[in-house]
């Protein structure tokens, strides 16, 4: 029997919404790191606009910098939570998996004893 991992059990929904989630901050980061990328490419006058509702502020540019490194901090710490979170439920899954074969397996002798 060839289950995998999550397949039949409740923690399929849950390894979906972290693979999603984890999907979700994957793109964040990219985004932040290219935003990095164009700040290193900016004259140390220039100056930078952040959007406030419908209107653009202008914003301190080292305080726009530091803002995207937060970031990106943060978004990499909640990217290395979701991994974890999405062994845990690999693990679960696996373990799952094994009792249901080993159910199998012992329902299949019993059947081949009677």
């Amino acid at each position: 029997v060839d289950v995998a991992p999550c397949a039949h059990t409740s923690c399929a929904p849950e390894m979906q919404q972290a693979v999603d989630s984890r999907q979700t901050l994957a793109s964040q980061l990219s985004e932040n790191v290219a935003v990095r990328k164009e700040f290193a490419a900016l004259a140390p006058d220039a100056h930078v606009y952040k959007q406030m509702g419908p209107g653009l502020m202008k914003q301190d540019q080292a305080e726009a910098r530091s803002n995207v490194e937060k970031r990106i901090e943060f978004i990499e710490a909640e990217i290395k939570r979701a991994e974890t979170r999405l062994r845990e439920l690999a693990d679960k899954g696996e373990k799952q998996k094994n009792e249901l074969v080993e159910l199998q397996t012992t329902l299949q002798a019993r059947e081949q004893e009677a």
